[in-house]
């Protein structure tokens, strides 16, 4: 699939220091805990409708039709690449496989682990804009077009729910000559997975076909009592897309990957689990509200209330 128009890039915007934000996230290892499967993105999803202004909350609901909220919509992205046949993505809009082939490097980017880049860097790792960043930039490009088709917006609200979340799943955003950390192999509690496949399941023993089942209600309450307490509004702030490609680059570089070599060949268990998951309630919740963020902005440019969807429908 060619990529898609693509988005201009802001000059001159601050960044989060990816130091501080590393050192936010080692001060999370003390804490007690409760991307990702289909679950991850779900709880993406639903902290980012939490979040929305009124008039981003009635474009959402002019695109999607009345009770489809963002969780409703945050995997067809994955199910795409797999089906077969043509699928109704949450009951709203038909998505026919044959048109979305190539799409499936749109879900990271690969940044060598052992690279330390700068934001003005990460081009050099998107061929022609093939990558995550550059994809949520089109996807809010579309979105915020106030003569944009309907269709095009409806594909382009589903990717960015979809691509904001695997933006901050870390293991998205790095390579080790092993597919982000596809060919790695773990035994996590006694069940043997990949080590990307138990960061995509939150460090959970049961898969994403058992998670999927799971809603995501239950660990929004909890991560809301989380974001309550936090100071956010430095996440949204400058070029947050690049910021949230460093993040989880340094993550993996700095955390994830030195210890799995020191635990290779060992078993894994709670003690990982306590140790790692801090890190992913924490992306988990960048990602909601980043997501938001980006949504308020695009409708503030090109609202859509339920006459203007149905103009554009026509």
């Amino acid at each position: 699939m060619k990529p898609r128009a693509s988005l201009l890039r802001k000059p001159g915007l601050l960044r989060t220091p990816c130091a501080a934000v590393l050192v936010l996230f080692f001060g999370l290892f003390a804490s007690p805990v409760m991307a990702w499967g289909p679950l991850g993105h779900k709880i993406v999803g639903l902290l980012a409708q939490d979040r929305l202004t009124p008039q981003a909350r009635e474009s959402v609901r002019a695109l999607l039709g009345p009770g489809v909220t963002l969780d409703k919509i945050a995997n067809c992205a994955d199910t795409v690449k797999y089906a077969t046949a043509p699928f109704m993505c949450a009951g709203v809009f038909a998505m026919n496989p044959g048109d979305f082939r190539g799409t499936g490097v749109w879900h990271f980017i690969d940044i060598p682990l052992n690279a330390h880049p700068a934001a003005d860097q990460l081009m050099q790792w998107c061929p022609q804009g093939n990558c995550v960043t550059a994809q949520i930039r089109k996807d809010a490009d579309i979105l915020s077009d106030p003569v944009a088709p309907l269709s095009e917006k409806r594909v382009a609200l589903m990717f960015a729910v979809h691509f904001v979340g695997d933006l901050h799943q870390p293991l998205h955003c790095e390579n080790d000559h092993d597919q982000g950390g596809n060919k790695e192999q773990v035994v996590f509690l006694g069940v043997h997975k990949r080590l990307h496949e138990l960061w995509d399941d939150m460090i959970l023993p049961e898969n994403w076909r058992v998670q999927e089942k799971e809603g995501p209600a239950p660990w929004v309450r909890s991560l809301e009592k989380d974001l309550a307490r936090r100071k956010t509004a430095a996440w949204t702030e400058g070029d947050w897309i690049d910021d949230a490609a460093l993040e989880s680059h340094a993550i993996s570089a700095n955390i994830i990957y030195p210890q799995y070599e020191k635990d290779r060949g060992r078993p894994l268990g709670l003690a990982y689990q306590k140790k790692m998951r801090p890190i992913i309630r924490l992306r988990l919740e960048m990602a909601g509200v980043r997501l938001a963020y980006l949504l308020n902005r695009a409708f503030a440019k090109a609202p859509l209330g339920a006459a203007k969807a149905k103009a554009h429908a026509k």
